[in-house]
């Protein structure tokens, strides 16, 4: 069984969102930054984000989380 991890989750959540320009999307991956924050490995997000064209989406989800 595979289960992904919360950066796989993350990662795709944006791109669909680009591709598919739906907001729900985009929500998730933000609920899933919410939830795991530091414990993301970001190097890991940013890469592929890099590799895949949404670095920017991952940018702007990750600073509309207020701090705790």
């Amino acid at each position: 069984m595979y289960l992904p991890t919360a950066e796989d989750v993350v990662i795709s959540k944006l791109r669909w969102s680009q591709q598919g320009k739906r907001a729900k999307d985009l929500a998730d991956a933000r609920n899933v930054i919410a939830v795991q924050g530091d414990r993301l490995d970001w190097d890991y997000l940013r890469d592929w984000c890099r590799r895949q064209g949404t670095e920017a989406l991952l940018d702007d989800a990750r600073r509309s989380i207020p701090p705790l």
